[in-house]
């Protein structure tokens, strides 16, 4: 898989946990207070496009020290 390929299954992993918040939950799950928070939301696309960054950042670090 290629780094973006693996970023956008990061991505629908980490926004359908937080968008899974919005569902009921069911039975003892009830009685715990989840809160969802578009912030939260945001900090996560943040933090997935800061790890994909450095992960570019590393890939090409690795292949320019190979190269020379």
């Amino acid at each position: 898989m290629s780094l973006v390929h693996i970023t956008m299954f990061v991505g629908a992993i980490a926004l359908g946990l937080e968008f899974a918040q919005l569902f009921p939950r069911p039975g003892i799950l009830a009685r715990v207070h989840y809160t969802f928070d578009w912030l939260d939301v945001i900090a996560s696309g943040f933090s997935i496009c800061v790890g994909h960054l450095v992960a570019r950042l590393i890939i090409n670090e690795r292949g320019n020290a190979h190269n020379a």
